[in-house]
């Protein structure tokens, strides 16, 4: 897949967003992806995009989830990750774009369409993509369950949903590159938190936020990098009990 060149992302942004873009405007979201560009005259940079065609094919609205999307996209690294080229070009694309519209419908509608569309279409942070971004938050949600899935033996479907327990919860995992880029750390919280989940016990939302602020500060003395899943979980297991208690009496 070509990407779209910065000039064309911007012309989208000025197409849909501007403040002066009348609403009626939001109407060719419904066009296919080669008529828009065609109509507004948009390039493409030399760059593409290697898609995995096999999980594509036959796909519907409703068979679209995150880890279909991290499927088709596979490995994103680098600068790419944070490359609002890309992340456009796959939510107008063809393949995302019945997908983006059926998770934030509300893109049509001429009052919040604009505002929709430039949180969830037009993200240009690396904390936009993680969090808000139709494409990039499924991608990097996904990346993280599927990682966890191999350190813990685990299904990517089961990961997942614990990942997205809460969204406080998802925000809290996706806002600490320290904890997330470690993936036994990360397995560890995961584990614990799917104990928990799976207790009925209420989220517990300021009790997470005392626990994540414990874990940076534990970081912050000593590596968790180098030690096992058995020697990471000794240690973050009683931070844990101590924030939030245990699953079960």
């Amino acid at each position: 897949m070509k990407l779209l060149t910065n000039e064309s992302v911007d012309a989208l942004a000025r197409h849909f967003c501007d403040e002066k873009s009348p609403a009626k405007n939001l109407k060719d979201l419904e066009l296919g992806f080669d008529t828009l560009c065609e109509k507004l005259s948009l390039k493409f940079s030399p760059y593409k995009l290697e898609l995995d065609q096999s999980r594509i094919g036959g796909s519907k609205v409703s068979d679209m989830d995150a880890l279909k999307i991290y499927g088709i996209l596979g490995q994103v690294n680098g600068l790419r990750l944070t490359d609002q080229r890309l992340w456009t070009t796959l939510a107008f694309s063809d393949i995302f774009s019945a997908f983006a519209k059926s998770r934030w419908p509300d893109a049509l509608d001429p009052t919040k369409g604009k505002s929709t569309l430039r949180t969830h279409w037009f993200a240009s942070t690396q904390r936009d993509f993680q969090r808000n971004h139709v494409i990039a938050s499924e991608w990097w949600v996904a990346a993280l369950a599927s990682r966890v899935a191999v350190e813990l033996e685990s299904q990517p479907e089961k990961i997942l949903a614990v990942l997205r327990w809460n969204s406080d919860f998802t925000s809290n995992i996706l806002s600490r590159p320290t904890q997330t880029s470690s993936t036994t750390l990360l397995s560890c919280i995961v584990g614990l938190a799917e104990e928990y989940r799976n207790s009925g016990k209420p989220y517990p939302r300021e009790e997470l936020r005392s626990f994540f602020s414990a874990v940076n500060f534990i970081q912050g003395r000593r590596s968790l990098f180098a030690l096992s899943q058995e020697e990471v979980t000794r240690v973050i297991r009683p931070i844990w009990e101590k924030a939030i208690g245990k699953a079960l009496p």
